[in-house]
């Protein structure tokens, strides 16, 4: 605990008062999983697994991404080609697999897209959206499909690392017009990778910084530069 403490130490400078850089929204559909019979939860469960599956991908991608509850989708307005909630700025959305989504979320996501954000169904479409007082069908042929790995093999990375990325984890934070990278290598084996024209060996459990632009922080994590 008291070696992970100092490596917390070392990140706070980096996290503490930026914004993450996340493009990529994933609707989080709790309103299907709560639908299911609590049976589905206690075996093998085709629409988490989808969703398990679409957010590892993305991850093994280096894609910035957040989770996005409906909720919160209905309180963002769509400016420039992004949704905008808080600091996040998202210019891509994808709907995962599911079976119900609220009316109003349906009519958010169709604005989004008429404003310009990517809006893509990944996985099975849903069938109903929630109306006032009843479940309503859905004709979700509004919104482009395609299967999960060609849907995100047209997302924003963070970072480029080609078609080596798999078990390498990547975060992104914004500060005062500078951007930091942060990367973490899963695997029990060192990794060499090239970050956008940078050599970077990742040791296994240890995270790399990489800046993007003039970096005056002081996190005592190495710096280096790669290309914006």
């Amino acid at each position: 605990m008291t070696a992970l403490g100092r490596e917390l130490a070392l990140l706070q400078p980096i996290i503490r008062g930026a914004r993450q850089v996340a493009p990529v929204a994933i609707l989080w559909p709790i309103r299907s999983f709560a639908a299911l019979p609590d049976a589905d939860f206690t075996a093998d469960s085709p629409l988490r697994d989808d969703l398990v599956r679409l957010i590892r991908l993305c991850l093994d991608r280096q894609v910035g991404l957040h989770l996005l509850d409906e909720a919160d989708l209905g309180r963002a307005r769509p400016a420039g080609g992004e949704i905008r909630i808080g600091d996040a700025r998202c210019s891509h959305t994808l709907i995962p697999s599911c079976l119900v989504l609220r009316r109003d979320t349906v009519s958010r996501l169709r604005e989004a897209s008429g404003a310009g954000v990517t809006v893509l169904r990944a996985g099975r479409g849903p069938r109903w959206q929630q109306g006032d007082r009843a479940l309503e069908p859905l004709d979700p042929a509004w919104c482009p499909a395609a299967e999960a790995n060609q849907a995100v093999s047209m997302l924003p990375r963070l970072v480029d690392l080609g078609a080596d990325g798999e078990d390498i984890r990547c975060t992104a934070w914004e500060r005062d017009g500078r951007s930091t990278v942060l990367l973490m290598n899963l695997r029990r084996r060192e990794v060499r990778i090239d970050a956008g024209g940078t050599p970077v060996t990742l040791l296994p459990g240890k995270i790399e910084k990489l800046v993007r632009g003039k970096d005056r922080s002081r996190s005592g994590l190495e710096n280096r530069t790669i290309r914006s």
